[in-house]
């Protein structure tokens, strides 16, 4: 086993965007690495992300909170922009979200598109005002599924090919 190449592609499964799913391309393709040997080490990089971003993210209101007591306008209206618009669709948006979010948040994040996948279901479920405990295990369970379907889509390949 590859050191550098395990390294690089638990680094690549936590890019934003990139993920687990490309980490898995970018390993058997370009490092030479096993499919499952890439999907495991992906998939391993994708519940740390997880945990690590859900955890996280709401940190922001904290930080937001620390704006709207500064003395600079600027952070200031940066406050009240949350205030106004992200309070509001936290509020409109909770009915949803109790009873669509927890599987609506999976399903965004295991689809294998550039704008879906952890990063971008975390900031969606934060700024929707999901509870941390569901939010971590959506973000789990939907980049395991990304990963899945990337893992079949690259055994259904290698099985037409050979």
């Amino acid at each position: 086993m590859d050191v550098n190449a395990v390294i690089l592609t638990l680094l690549l499964s936590m890019l934003p965007t990139f993920e687990g799913r490309y980490a898995i391309l970018v390993s058997i393709t370009v490092l030479g690495m096993g499919v499952l040997q890439a999907f495991l080490i992906a998939s391993t990089a994708i519940v740390l992300l997880s945990l690590i971003l859900g955890y996280f993210i709401y940190y922001i209101d904290y930080i937001i909170n620390w704006f709207r007591s500064s003395n600079n306008r600027l952070l200031k209206k940066i406050g009240a922009f949350y205030d106004k618009y992200i309070v509001n669709t936290r509020k409109r948006a909770k009915p949803y979200i109790d009873r669509y979010g927890v599987p609506g948040l999976i399903l965004f994040v295991a689809i294998p598109f550039p704008a879906t996948g952890v990063w971008t279901g975390a900031l969606a479920g934060y700024l929707l005002g999901m509870d941390r405990r569901k939010l971590i295990p959506c973000l789990i369970v939907g980049g395991l599924l990304s990963n899945t379907i990337i893992l079949l889509s690259v055994l259904a390949t290698y099985h037409v090919i050979s």
